[in-house]
């Protein structure tokens, strides 16, 4: 997947129902990591290199550049990341629904 294929989503734009939920898997993750864009977002750069940087005490904003940064790296290296780390993107984006408004 190309980098922004997917139109960006500013996070003040985001609300729940532009968040995959349900049955979840690596495509899915990747298709709405891809609509973060940090330079419009971490000004002064952002500290999150991985899903392993964030918690649910994290921004909304570090907790997308955590799934972007997974992206990227999936989209340089082609291989797919370990069961953990998309365990921890799909835990993630639990915690972002849990704090955008509703659609």
């Amino acid at each position: 997947m190309a980098p922004h294929e997917n139109l960006i989503i500013v996070t003040a734009d985001l609300t729940s129902d532009k968040i995959p939920s349900g049955r979840m898997d690596w495509a899915r993750i990747i298709k709405f990591a891809s609509t973060f864009d940090p330079k419009l977002e971490t000004v002064g750069g952002s500290r999150v290199s991985g899903v392993q940087d964030v918690d649910f005490a994290s921004t909304v904003s570090d907790l997308r550049m955590a799934l972007y940064t997974e992206w990227r790296r999936w989209n340089h290296f082609g291989a797919d990341p370990e069961p953990a780390i998309i365990d921890k993107s799909i835990q993630i984006l639990g915690w972002i629904h849990d704090k955008v408004p509703p659609s």
